[in-house]
């Protein structure tokens, strides 16, 4: 008995059976007010334990969804990178930053990273001169020994290894003439006990 008379006398229409086996192929990233709006309350998500969660939960059922089709975040993943950035950027300006939200903010960017691969998300991380200090300065404030927050140093080595790649003297972070604290000895000292 061939397959096809099989499913006839089980009654299981072909087209149904083939349906079971196809992938779901998407056409464009419809999710990106859904996310825009996830981020935009990051901050108020932060400060009870199941809406953050869930919030979390949320972005990365999306990042996952997309992942055999990430190029379709493409158009928005500046936007989205943005986003993410300013959220720490203003965080740490603060007298008090919040660790919890500089913390959730890298583990949405590593969701993104873990989609679309850090080669493209490193392209849209700003690396100025001026971000150089900041983000070492963040990245030592980190404890390796936490595994709670092993996103946020992955993401703030791969923003430091961009804002590397520009030339500049790196003495000209340097105030004083003190070399144990030179800036060349921190970025030295804090790569190595990432690594």
């Amino acid at each position: 008995m061939s397959p096809s008379t099989a499913n006839k006398n089980l009654d299981i229409d072909e087209e149904d059976l083939c349906c079971t086996n196809k992938k779901t192929h998407f056409y464009e990233f419809k999710e990106h007010e859904q996310v825009k709006k996830l981020l935009d309350n990051l901050a108020e998500n932060i400060k009870e334990l199941r809406s953050r969660e869930r919030s979390y939960e949320q972005f990365r059922f999306i990042c996952d969804t997309y992942q055999e089709q990430p190029h379709l975040i493409d158009p928005f993943l500046s936007d989205i990178v943005d986003k993410i950035i300013s959220t720490v950027k203003q965080e740490t300006q603060k007298e008090s930053p919040s660790k919890l939200l500089i913390d959730q903010a890298f583990k949405y960017m590593h969701c993104l990273a873990k989609m679309r691969g850090y080669k493209r998300i490193v392209q849209y991380l700003p690396h100025e001169i001026t971000d150089f200090e900041p983000v070492l300065k963040l990245l030592e404030s980190q404890d390796p020994r936490n595994s709670e927050s092993w996103e946020t140093r992955f993401i703030l080595l791969l923003w430091l290894s961009i804002i590397c790649i520009v030339p500049f003297d790196l003495e000209r972070f340097d105030a004083n003439d003190n070399q144990t604290d030179s800036i060349l000895n921190r970025f030295l000292k804090i790569t190595m006990v990432s690594f």
